[in-house]
């Protein structure tokens, strides 16, 4: 009996080591007009799952193609972030960067009005 439970013990120490060492992922919760009739402020929220640094930031390209605008956030120790920014199409793309490696793949986002 002692045995299963030493067993049972060791994999779950190694089910939250393997938790741990997961890639970060970014994950993306809202992505909205603050006031669609009067402004083209927009907020991006969301949050970064995994392992991640104090060097990881979330790069947002907002209208990109023509005319756009480039944005960094860091996500905060529990990888909630949101950022305030100008879109006149309202469209965005978000990607992680961890200041070593290229960006990650990046998320491609449609504004919505609130």
């Amino acid at each position: 009996m002692s045995l299963f439970i030493a067993a049972l013990s060791a994999l779950s120490s190694l089910s939250v080591l393997c938790a741990a060492e997961q890639p970060p992922k970014l994950e993306v919760t809202s992505f909205t007009f603050t006031n669609p009739n009067y402004s083209r402020t927009a907020e991006l929220c969301g949050r970064v799952t995994g392992k991640f640094s104090g060097a990881t930031r979330v790069n947002v390209t907002v209208d990109p193609g023509h005319q756009a605008g480039t944005y960094v956030t860091w996500p905060g120790a529990n990888g909630h972030f949101c950022v305030l920014m100008n879109s006149n199409s309202g469209r965005a793309e978000a990607s992680l960067w961890d200041g070593i490696a290229s960006p990650g793949e990046a998320v491609v986002l449609e504004a919505r009005s609130r």
